[in-house]
């Protein structure tokens, strides 16, 4: 007897991994609702849950280092992340479109942001930066309109171009001491929303 494709999918393992299982590599179904990091995966590698725009809950493993970039761009349904004890990384873009998230919590040892990592994020109203944080990436923040917090900015030193642009309830005089291009918009990718 035969199976269907249909019957395939059913079968299906909803993410695949590296052989050794420290790389989860690619997010085998579009339409998935939740997923839990297996144990043992240290990288999310870049693209991997892109688009999945079902996705309403991510849960991670306490090995994970790294969120590749774009790994969950445009996961729109995604409204909170809480991200593991031991990450270090969240790569360019990580999060660029979760239109609904709202909290990111345990950013605790987190050593780099990548640029545009929370653009679009539309329902962020906080966020705060880890302890080991000095850098605030180019558009990190792009056009989080509702954001109004950032807390922990104490040790910034560098903000990037666009960085807040579009985040109208901010308090803006650290950010404008340290870069009054941050609240412009930037980038070519970016330059037709800025007309």
């Amino acid at each position: 007897m035969t199976k269907s494709k249909e019957d395939e999918s059913q079968f299906k393992e909803p993410a695949t991994y590296s052989d050794d299982g420290k790389t989860l590599i690619k997010c085998n179904d579009k339409n998935i609702n939740e997923y839990t990091i297996k144990n043992g995966c240290e990288v999310i590698s870049d693209s991997a849950f892109k688009d999945c725009y079902k996705l309403e809950s991510i849960s991670f493993n306490s090995n994970l280092l790294h969120i590749g970039n774009s790994a969950f761009e445009g996961c729109v349904a995604l409204q909170k992340v809480t991200l593991p004890d031991n990450l270090q990384i969240i790569g360019d873009a990580a999060f660029f479109s979760c239109q609904k998230l709202k909290y990111v919590e345990n950013t605790d040892k987190v050593t780099k942001i990548g640029e545009y990592a929370f653009a679009h994020c539309y329902s962020l109203q906080s966020f705060v930066l880890p302890n080991k944080i000095t850098r605030i990436e180019k558009g990190t923040f792009f056009d989080c309109h509702l954001l109004r917090t950032i807390e922990n900015h104490e040790k910034i030193n560098y903000i990037g171009d666009g960085a807040f642009y579009n985040c109208m309830y901010i308090s803006r005089q650290w950010i404008i001491d340290l870069n009054p291009k941050a609240f412009d918009c930037c980038g070519s990718s970016m330059e037709h929303e800025c007309q």
